[in-house]
């Protein structure tokens, strides 16, 4: 509008532009199996739209986990903070993909991290070897060798122990082996025979019975049953011990 009140228009068409975020992730340092932090928590963007950002990271931008062909846009964990284990040791690139309303135009950065050594004792190193996702079959089989191993070794010397043993056997054992059994054969009885003339004959003394009247056999067997046969209350054992010292008691 002018002085003489003339007027003129013209339209004009703003177009309002959105800023992808601009992701800043922490660098950080971590250890194979072992809890290593990731964060995002730095990016920036417009404050309307701060408090609604999406995070999510590649883990590794080397692998195609998703299968859509591209390797380094894989939603493998969500949040603007994240914990993960990583499982080998070396160098892994990482991508964290950021964006606000607008998901068509995300924020993005990568950082590259070094995963140091598992921090473990030689024990835990064996056992990974042997168990779980590091587990080497070569490993595995050589353990199951070296237990076949001791087996055998066990049994061969089992089985030398016993023939050293039968090795030591001479006449002397087998000569005490004979006498035992025979003193077992003829053992004395759990109990003398009752009866008053059996005390009677025990308080003799064995030297008073002549010894060149009753041989050696005769006393292993044991004396002739007298005419009236076992004395009252007597066993064949009880005899067999004890008759010669009743024998002469009767006398």
């Amino acid at each position: 509008t002018d002085d003489d009140s003339a007027t003129s228009s013209e339209v004009v068409v703003v177009e309002v532009v959105n800023i992808p975020p601009i992701v800043r992730v922490k660098n950080v340092e971590c250890r194979a199996y072992e809890q290593c932090v990731l964060d995002a928590r730095t990016t920036i963007d417009s404050m309307n739209d701060i408090a609604d950002l999406n995070y999510v990271w590649d883990l590794d931008t080397s692998v195609d986990s998703n299968g859509d062909g591209i390797r380094d846009n894989d939603a493998d964990l969500t949040g603007a903070r994240v914990e993960y284990m990583f499982k080998k040791e070396g160098k892994v690139t990482i991508k964290a993909i950021v964006w606000d309303e607008n998901p068509e135009k995300p924020g993005s950065a990568k950082l590259v991290i070094t995963v140091g050594a598992a921090d473990r004792n030689i024990i835990q190193e064996a056992g990974a070897l042997l168990a779980g996702e590091e587990a080497s079959p070569i490993a595995q089989v050589g353990l199951v060798l070296i237990l076949i191993l001791l087996l055998v070794l066990v049994a061969r010397r089992r089985e030398n122990s016993a023939k050293a043993k039968n090795w030591q056997r001479d006449d002397l054992d087998d000569a005490f082996d004979r006498e035992s059994n025979l003193e077992s054969a003829h053992k004395k009885p759990a109990s003398p025979p009752p009866g008053f003339v059996f005390e009677q004959a025990l308080q003799i003394a064995p030297s008073s019975v002549d010894s060149g009247d009753i041989s050696i056999d005769e006393l292993l067997e044991g004396p002739k049953l007298p005419d009236s046969g076992l004395p009252d209350g007597w066993s064949m054992e009880q005899w067999q011990y004890y008759g010669h010292e009743w024998l002469n008691s009767q006398k």
